[in-house]
């Protein structure tokens, strides 16, 4: 009987293991982020862009796109974030350049069934949105 009981609780541990585990996002790096030594903060696909949110050591935020079909690279500051932590939803950065306004967004931040949105402005108008379920982040 013990053994039966200690081999019933070894599954039902290693069931809510399992679950537990599952529940955590997965620790991934962007090859954008790590090509420039950078840390991963925020990285996704859409069907025309590869875009990451890196971290320097010191602190300092970048927004990379680069062109899926031509390989093209966009690396700029970020210029304005709010901070997730705070309670602010959805956590947005953005950077700019040349009349050109990057925005990323990550909706629920700090939860486990988020969303992140790129969106491109040029002189002040929309002319680029795609919104993903798919991407890594880091709880940093």
């Amino acid at each position: 009987m013990k053994l039966l009981t200690y081999a019933f609780l070894s599954y039902i541990s290693a069931i809510l293991l399992s679950n537990s585990a599952s529940a955590n996002p997965v620790q991934e790096e962007s090859i954008l982020c790590k090509n420039k030594k950078l840390l991963t903060m925020l990285a996704f696909s859409t069907s025309e862009y590869n875009i990451a949110i890196c971290k320097e050591s010191l602190g300092g935020f970048h927004y990379i796109h680069q062109n899926r079909k031509n390989k093209t690279q966009i690396f700029l500051p970020v210029i304005k974030k709010n901070d997730p932590y705070s309670g602010v939803n959805p956590w947005l950065l953005k950077a700019s350049k040349g009349g050109f306004t990057y925005q990323v967004a990550n909706f629920n931040p700090l939860g486990k069934n988020g969303s992140v949105s790129i969106s491109i402005f040029k002189n002040g108008r929309k002319i680029y949105h795609r919104i993903t379920k798919n991407f890594i982040r880091s709880d940093e």
